[in-house]
């Protein structure tokens, strides 16, 4: 959005969405790099914008397919990164049991 005042190279820019702080995206599509390659370059063009816009990701926690490309383009770009991977995903009355996770690519 430009300010409606001024126009031009010096016209300042304002965000168009203003996000709260300590925001976070959950990604949660393919793991499998048998997609087209069209699919993993948008899939790390979204990494790097929410890397760029200082937003956090939370994915599944691998690093290949699209969840992967989409991870290691937001490391790259700076961005903060969480990955949850299930450690045992379910009782077999259907309730979590316990979970593991990675940040910043080591396991906490």
């Amino acid at each position: 959005m430009v300010d409606a005042g001024r126009t031009g190279a010096g016209a300042r820019q304002e965000p168009l969405i203003v996000k709260p702080p300590g925001l976070s995206v959950c990604l949660f599509c393919g793991s499998s790099n048998a997609v087209a390659p069209a699919f993993l370059e948008a899939a790390a063009e979204f990494g790097r914008i929410l890397a760029r816009e200082r937003v956090r990701l939370v994915y599944g926690g691998g690093g290949i397919g699209l969840m992967g490309a989409a991870a290691k383009a937001a490391l790259a770009g700076g961005g903060a990164v969480l990955g949850v991977i299930p450690g045992l995903p379910m009782h077999p009355r259907g309730d979590l049991r316990r979970s593991a996770h990675l940040e910043g690519g080591r396991h906490a």
